[in-house]
């Protein structure tokens, strides 16, 4: 084969057919999830739930399936659950027949998302001034025992007006 075989770019009157579809088999959780305080029986439901539903679809799985697929006791899914419903990731409609299981819809959070990251970065970035230069802004830790070093000028008389007079004075 020559290196014209591997290239990316498609030959004339040839169409190129990806080979591998991009949005099968795999679950996308809003980053956020992870820094909610809920527990990790909770995220784990959730991610569960993702899954199962997709972005904006229903889970009609029985607390006895979901126990089974999340590997988790029914009084801590039923723990799950709420938590997941009071940060408001789920919406839990009960079935209208006791034999039939709840219905999950996952709620839309990716704007939510968005707003909690760009937050969470606004505040860790430190502003720049006009007057910092790399390795001696505000940030840098300063030895509180250890004097400024003095500076130096042209001439003697420009340091006594900077009030370096002691220098000059032994």
């Amino acid at each position: 084969m020559s290196s014209d075989d591997y290239s990316s770019e498609p030959a004339q009157g040839y169409a190129v057919e990806d080979e591998a579809p991009e949005r099968r088999y795999f679950t996308q959780v809003p980053n956020m999830v992870f820094d909610l305080p809920i527990s990790r029986e909770a995220k784990w439901l959730y991610v569960h739930l993702k899954r199962v539903a997709g972005d904006f679809g229903e889970c009609y799985q029985s607390l006895n399936t979901l126990a089974k697929r999340t590997q988790t006791s029914k009084p801590t899914l039923i723990k799950a659950k709420q938590e997941l419903i009071g940060q408001g990731l789920i919406r839990v409609r009960p079935s209208e027949r006791g034999d039939k299981p709840d219905t999950i819809t996952i709620r839309n959070v990716w704007r939510r998302n968005i707003d909690h990251f760009d937050r969470v970065v606004k505040e860790k970035t430190t502003p720049v001034s006009r007057f910092t230069t790399p390795g001696k802004g505000e940030n840098r830790k300063k030895n509180p025992g250890k004097e400024e070093p003095i500076k130096k000028s042209g001439n003697s008389e420009q340091r006594r007006k900077e009030g370096y007079e002691w220098l000059f004075d032994r």
